[in-house]
């Protein structure tokens, strides 16, 4: 892409345009700074628009190496994450920029993954904290520790509720032991008591092997 001395954009090839979800004509003219643009930081804080790094370079006259940027594609209805570098350009005998050449590496796969695995470290994190918790815990507090435990796991995974189901095979039924429930979520314990196995035969086929019934749908389980 490049963008003229005061940050109009005059040039785009198609590769900026599939990364930007915007055809090189609903781009021309625009500046980094126009609300045309939704970006955002690494934090997911907004990117102010004079700080992006054709503007910097502009401003400065100095190239600007590597800066993530998360800018919203109106086609995928979601963000691309790129790594920006600004280079000014000069006319001979001038000492400020007449344009800038602005390149983006679209980064984001290699973002996603970096998050996934950032994700499985705090989560492993967080099931030996609450291992630890449980050593030679008196009898007295056992309750209060699972509770906790029960917050602290449904806290992380932004989830409603998180519960604890005892099997009572003896009678084909189940009953819910523990639960807790997120702020303004109504508990649905006294609800959940001998209820029949036969509701639930997924979890009686993966559970005793150790395996988890990861439910994507909801709506899906429920029809």
């Amino acid at each position: 892409m490049y963008q003229d001395r005061d940050g109009a954009i005059f040039k785009a090839n198609p590769a900026a345009e599939r990364l930007l979800g915007l055809s090189f004509e609903q781009m021309i003219g625009y500046k980094s700074t126009d609300p045309l643009w939704h970006t955002i930081d690494e934090n997911g804080d907004p990117f102010p628009g004079e700080l992006h790094p054709a503007m910097m370079a502009l401003k400065t006259g100095r190239p600007v190496k590597d800066v993530l940027m998360g800018v919203f594609n109106p086609q995928k209805k979601n963000y691309t994450w790129i790594l920006v570098n600004a280079e000014p350009e000069f006319r001979a005998g001038e000492t400020a920029p007449y344009q800038v050449f602005t390149t983006f590496t679209d980064i984001t796969e290699r973002k996603r993954i970096e998050e996934d695995l950032l994700e499985q470290t705090r989560l492993r994190e967080l099931i030996m904290q609450i291992a630890k918790r449980y050593i030679n815990i008196p009898l007295s507090d056992l309750d209060k520790e699972i509770n906790a435990s029960l917050q602290t796991m449904g806290t992380f995974v932004q989830a409603d509720r998180a519960y604890i189901f005892d099997y009572d095979l003896n009678n084909n039924v189940i009953h819910n032991t523990y639960e807790w429930c997120n702020e303004g979520i109504t508990p649905e314990i006294e609800n959940l008591q001998s209820v029949s196995i036969e509701y639930f035969p997924q979890w009686l086929e993966r559970h005793p092997q150790g395996l988890p019934f990861i439910v994507k749908s909801v709506e899906a389980l429920i029809s």
